[in-house]
């Protein structure tokens, strides 16, 4: 009997930790709206204004469609930036956008910006140079010889003294990307942007026509400006694209899981914190591993103490005949 009372604690108690792991598993994260870093159609007010964006360069705003950051023409430049800074330490922004011509040859590409600094004309895809936050550029025309397949998609994140290199398309100082075919669909495109503070950035897309988001890169231990501002930045040169931002969706997060892509390095971990990752979600902790291998043992052990006490049963039953 005693072998049977180990048993039972035994189970009852891999049981129990199993239960306890599987609850602090469990992480719910909580969005709010923010509206003043989202943009929607008709997207100006009755005295032709928006409240909380500006454009200018050569984007032109359709109140029914789009706005047009550059037409498909020649050497063009054109923005789209938030009015005042997106507050939320912990944020999501999606957006639909378009880029599309008549000519299967296009160039160059739009941006996704969250910078201190906005409104300003450069040389990165219409932006300025040497900032200090996040860009991640939606590349369609290759100025070197590629090492992968265009459109591209690739992530920098900017000290304000960094350059962005056009002529290598941004490759020294990337820190993840992926190829994209957003150009040219007749259906929405879509793409995501997720920053966890103290946590990781990532970037999913949504162009296949399926409605189905697509990891693009996760990068953890990544960290941006506390505040910075939300912005949309496109450039054409000898070669041409319309580049239509159609609608922004950002959302501030609550209670946001920051395990969720690895825990963040030790202050003396010299692990390089920029580097891209693939990791999915969910997978096999070791101690949920080891949990399960004590509860196979667990149930091992009930069985052997179920058949010996089956044996002396029956060992009794026949000594009484």
């Amino acid at each position: 009997m005693k072998f049977l009372a180990f048993g039972g604690w035994l189970l009852s108690t891999v049981f129990f930790s199993l239960s306890a792991n599987a609850e602090e598993d469990v992480h719910v994260e909580h969005i709010t709206s923010v509206y003043g870093n989202s943009l929607d159609m008709p997207y100006i007010d009755e005295e032709l204004n928006n409240k909380y964006w500006n454009w200018g360069g050569d984007a032109i705003v359709d109140i029914n469609r789009e706005v047009r950051l550059t037409q498909d023409r020649q050497s063009k430049q054109g923005w789209l930036w938030s009015k005042i800074p997106l507050s939320a330490s912990s944020w999501i922004v999606e957006f639909e956008f378009k880029v599309h011509g008549d000519s299967p040859l296009a160039g160059d590409g739009f941006a996704f910006w969250y910078t201190q600094l906005r409104e300003v004309e450069g040389p990165v895809f219409g932006s300025v140079d040497k900032f200090t936050g996040l860009g991640v550029f939606f590349d369609t025309y290759a100025n070197s010889r590629p090492k992968h397949l265009f459109p591209y998609i690739s992530v920098m994140l900017g000290d304000g003294k960094t350059i962005y290199s056009h002529q290598d398309d941004g490759q020294p100082n990337e820190i993840g990307g992926c190829t994209a075919d957003f150009r040219a669909k007749e259906w929405p495109t879509k793409a995501k942007v997720k920053y966890v503070e103290n946590g990781y950035l990532q970037i999913q897309t949504n162009f296949r026509g399926n409605d189905e988001w697509e990891d693009c890169v996760i990068i953890p231990h990544i960290e941006l400006p506390k505040l910075g501002y939300i912005g949309f930045s496109a450039a054409t040169g000898d070669v041409s694209d319309n580049h239509d931002i159609i609608q922004v969706k950002t959302v501030g997060i609550v209670n946001p899981d920051k395990k969720r892509f690895g825990d963040p390095p030790k202050k003396n971990d010299k692990t390089n914190k920029k580097r891209p990752s693939l990791a999915g979600e969910g997978g096999t902790t070791v101690l949920g591993f080891f949990l399960w291998i004590l509860a196979a043992i667990g149930i091992l052990v009930i069985a052997y103490v179920a058949y010996f006490i089956y044996l002396q049963m029956s060992a009794k039953s026949y000594k009484r005949f």
